[in-house]
């Protein structure tokens, strides 16, 4: 029994041993920190066109719930340089961190303008078609129309502003960055404009339309975040819904707009795809929270010490900042090769992103060195795919409306649809195939397959009235 005790104490002191000695290898190979690369020091680099704010959309955005009265532009203004001012002096956000935990509000006023509406609320935008159900929400949407009249007021003045550009020191916890999007006045002027578009008021609708979906576009093209560019995406996706739901109306005189409908259904130009510079301001955030990660103070902020010693022992050493950061960078470099193609381009180039974004999530033996850091962005990297994809299944969509147009203006017969199609031109194609869309006889409809996953629920057909 003894001579077992032994054996067990010295296979426990071996063990022991070899797993400190084995701990101080990894610290070792873990001291020296790379130097930053030139992809890192090119994205670090603020590159975010100077928009006065009274013609900068983000602003306006900002400054949506402007307390009543209040000149939303001037309160978006001073919500801006109030973020901007508080990052400066707290470059790590602690005091915001301090402050959102003791559920402080930060440069948010209490007396806000909030969204009134009565227990009345309207459908999403992508729960059937908008049409057909526009005239029984009539009365809904009076009373919401004429119970907000100043954040209508405000949308209206955002369709308005020639430029976008996010102007906010990048700083993924801040609630700058979560405010203002107008949903729900955009809801309601959406159901309006599909009313209108059924109560002789055909002229209104599409002018509501041009203006709503020329201000996403804008967006598009401009200088945004993630939260930006899927925000106007979502947007234009219930546009172009409702301009679909036009087209396929017999009581909407798609002949007398053709003009309108035909210049509404351009598709998307090489900026509004060019997500490049949304990539460069999505690794100018994670460099901030990453930056704050290493910071003196964060390795104080552990509530106790065991945590304190956890942290100084296991996490700490084993995550080098400036590595990090370089491979960050890599991550979103990567992802900016999609940038500006053509979606039949992008499926090409995908292929080989998603390839190098999975290799970063793969655990290996080169995770011996900064393998925090490698875990941080590995996890991060693979998530990016599920937005970017959003973008050409849009400008897709954009080609299927068009598409459904000529065959509507052209009164084609159901059997005859593929070979007009066939002769049809390039903006009238599936841009995923550089081919004529799929057509359902049966269905009398036109459809894509989507790359992304909201897109399948969103809806990728169009459907034509029966000749």
């Amino acid at each position: 029994m003894r001579r077992a005790f032994r054996i067990a104490l010295k296979l426990t002191k071996w063990l022991a041993i070899a797993g400190v000695s084995i701990y101080l290898l990894l610290v070792l190979v873990n001291l020296p920190d790379e130097a930053l690369t030139a992809e890192e020091r090119a994205l670090a680099e603020p590159n975010r066109p100077a928009v006065p704010d009274s013609q900068n959309i983000y602003v306006a955005l900002l400054g949506f719930y402007a307390p009543p009265g209040i000149d939303s532009m001037a309160y978006g203004a001073k919500r801006l340089a109030q973020h901007n001012e508080a990052a400066a002096k707290d470059p790590w956000r602690h005091d915001r961190v301090a402050k959102l935990r003791a559920g402080q509000p930060i440069g948010e006023d209490k007396d806000t303008l909030k969204w009134i509406d009565g227990g009345r609320k309207l459908p999403s935008r992508f729960e059937g078609p908008i049409l057909p159900n526009a005239l029984g929400q009539a009365q809904d949407v009076t009373y919401l129309l004429e119970a907000n009249v100043e954040l209508i007021a405000r949308y209206r003045t955002l369709q308005s502003l020639p430029q976008f550009s996010n102007t906010a020191v990048p700083d993924i916890l801040s609630p700058v960055l979560l405010l203002g999007a107008p949903a729900d006045a955009r809801s309601v002027l959406l159901a309006q404009c599909a009313i209108d578009a059924l109560s002789g008021r055909s002229k209104r609708a599409l002018e509501f339309l041009t203006a709503d979906i020329s201000l996403w576009r804008r967006v598009l093209a401009g200088s945004g975040t993630l939260i930006d560019e899927m925000r106007a995406i979502t947007y234009l996706a219930g546009d172009f819904r409702l301009v679909s739901d036009l087209i396929s109306s017999r009581e909407f005189d798609a002949f007398a707009h053709r003009a309108t409908l035909a210049s509404l259904t351009t598709p998307l130009t090489k900026p509004e795809l060019g997500f490049g510079q949304m990539f460069a301001n999505e690794f100018q955030e994670n460099a901030r929270l990453l930056s704050s990660i290493d910071d003196e103070e964060m390795r104080e902020a552990h509530d106790s010490w065991l945590s304190r010693a956890g942290a100084f022992l296991f996490y700490f050493p084993f995550f080098k900042l400036n590595a990090t950061l370089n491979r960050s960078a890599h991550a979103m470099t990567n992802y900016q090769r999609l940038a500006g193609l053509a979606p039949s381009d992008y499926l090409l180039a995908k292929a080989d992103v998603k390839k190098e974004s999975e290799a970063m999530a793969d655990f290996g033996l080169t995770w011996l060195y900064n393998p925090i850091g490698k875990g941080l962005v590995g996890v991060a990297a693979i998530q990016y795919e599920g937005y970017v994809d959003r973008l050409p299944d849009l400008d897709a969509y954009i080609h299927l409306v068009r598409a459904q147009l000529e065959v509507r203006l052209a009164s084609v017969p159901s059997e005859k649809v593929p070979q007009f199609l066939e002769k049809a031109d390039a903006e009238s194609w599936n841009p995923y195939t550089n081919r004529p869309f799929q057509w359902s006889p049966t269905a009398h409809s036109l459809m894509f397959d989507a790359v992304s996953q909201p897109w399948r629920k969103w809806g990728t057909t169009a459907v034509l009235p029966l000749q």
